[in-house]
C-alpha cells in the first residue's frame, strides 16, 4: 500500500491549477472601460485625482477605438499639446500588459 504524503498531494493541486488556469478565456474589454476600471491617477500625473475618467476627452474616444482595433497599425494625429495623448498611450500600453502580453 502506497502512502502519500500531504505536501504531494498540495503541490500536484497547485500544478493542476495552475494548469487549468491556461484555459480560461481571454478577458476581452476596450482599453476606455480598463482605464476607467483599473487606472487611478495620482497628484503626479495629473492635476485630477483618483479613478481615470475618459469622459474628460471625449475627442480622444475614437482614438481610442483605433488603438484596439487590431487592422489599424499605423495612426497618426495632428494634435495639441498637453490633451491627454500620452496618458492614452500609457492606457493602452497597460491593457496590453494587463490582458494579453504580447510584442507591441
Amino acid at each position: 500500500m502506497k502512502v502519500e504524503s500531504k505536501t504531494t498531494n498540495i503541490f500536484e493541486r497547485l500544478f493542476y491549477g495552475n494548469l487549468l488556469k491556461l484555459f480560461e478565456p481571454m478577458v476581452r474589454m476596450s482599453s476606455i472601460v480598463w482605464a476607467e476600471t483599473y487606472r487611478i491617477l495620482t497628484s503626479e500625473e495629473s492635476h485630477y485625482i483618483g479613478k481615470f475618467d475618459c469622459s474628460r476627452i471625449p475627442a480622444l474616444e475614437y482614438v481610442y477605438d483605433c488603438m484596439d482595433n487590431r487592422q489599424i497599425y499605423i495612426i497618426s494625429a495632428m494634435k495639441g499639446s498637453q490633451i491627454g495623448w500620452s496618458e492614452l498611450t500609457n492606457n493602452v500600453i497597460g491593457k496590453t500588459i494587463h490582458l494579453s502580453p504580447q510584442k507591441m
